[in-house]
């Protein structure tokens, strides 16, 4: 009986020494996935579950051969505590943007206890795609209000324009928008000083219309070195397009890049469709003119919004043009 029970002691110890010990395990590791700002890939971290180090003692190899980049980084690691293992980029050396990097940590990986890792854990990141970050847009002529248009567009990272506008489409945008009327005391006094003005007006009401309801007309523009650089100062993340003339006030132009645009075939590209949307001033009209009865009166005239210069005196000569408040009259081109 002594030596079966013996026998089963031996046995048992044999398949304790023999059986794998629990494995180290991966709490978390970043970053992971495309980051929104370089700095957020300063650093990669890959934290352990249990101590993969002596604390207060320095390891004798700083680069664990257990821990793979690809592409390779050039950089150098550090512990902070004993379980969490920083590789620190070179920052001599940026890292290129839309770029993916697969980091590995082989199964290998031992902890101070004696437990590996047992498989190999992997993630990735890639940093920054190429993003549209914001517009700005002015009319050529001041003088002429279907001017072409200058549209500078700013990137978050250095950018080639000739790829940029092989993935770019600008088109109209519809949108609402509030026009004036005139009263029918307004129209009666029109019509006996200038019967042409209110067919004028109208069909500026109606040209506004037209242009406000366009939807995904193709709007022909061009790359442009021709700007204002006081306003827009040269810098290697602005493209600046210039718009054939005939953009009527009151359109919207939305800008147009696909998903495939990426700088290179080696970069990332952007895996979805960005758009932004410039909203060029609209038609100049007076919304309402305030007077008092007289030869030589001066009134109050107020514009729509966003105009440069929204309210303005002027000098009325004759009485014949004179309307109540409540009308709205337009100033023809």
């Amino acid at each position: 009986m002594r030596r079966v029970i013996a026998a089963l002691a031996l046995f048992f110890a044999c398949a304790a020494t023999q059986a794998p010990g629990p494995n180290v395990t991966i709490v978390k590791a970043g970053p992971i996935g495309e980051v929104a700002k370089m700095a957020e890939a300063n650093e990669i971290r890959v934290v352990f579950s249990e101590p993969m180090i002596v604390i207060g003692k320095i390891p004798k190899d700083l680069n664990p051969p257990w821990f793979h980049v690809s592409p390779a980084i050039k950089g150098g690691f550090r512990w902070s505590g004993t379980t969490t293992l920083i590789f620190t980029p070179d920052p001599k050396t940026p890292l290129p943007y839309a770029t993916k990097y697969d980091v590995t940590i082989d199964a290998s990986a031992k902890a101070i206890s004696g437990h590996t890792l047992g498989k190999p854990y992997t993630f990735s990141f890639i940093t920054p795609t190429i993003k549209l970050l914001s517009t700005h847009s002015y009319r050529k002529s001041d003088d002429d209000p279907a001017s072409a248009v200058v549209i500078g567009m700013w990137f978050n990272q250095p950018v080639d324009r000739n790829v940029i506008t092989q993935h770019l489409q600008l088109r109209t945008q519809q949108h609402d928008v509030m026009l004036p009327g005139l009263q029918p005391e307004a129209i009666a006094r029109l019509q006996k000083v200038d019967p042409q003005a209110v067919p004028a007006f109208n069909a500026k009401i109606e040209k506004s219309k037209k242009a406000a309801e366009s939807n995904g007309a193709p709007v022909l523009a061009f790359v442009t070195d021709d700007w204002d650089k006081k306003q827009w100062p040269v810098t290697p993340e602005l493209v600046v397009l210039e718009t054939k003339p005939g953009v009527q006030p009151d359109t919207n132009l939305q800008i147009y890049l696909d998903a495939q645009l990426a700088n290179s075939g080696s970069n990332v590209s952007t895996r979805s469709d960005q758009t932004a949307t410039v909203d060029l001033h609209p038609a100049f009209f007076v919304t309402k003119v305030s007077c008092n009865a007289g030869w030589a009166s001066t009134a109050r005239i107020a514009a729509r919004p966003t105009l440069p210069v929204p309210h303005t005196t002027v000098l009325i000569k004759a009485p014949a043009i004179i309307l109540p408040s409540s009308s709205s009259i337009s100033r023809l081109p």
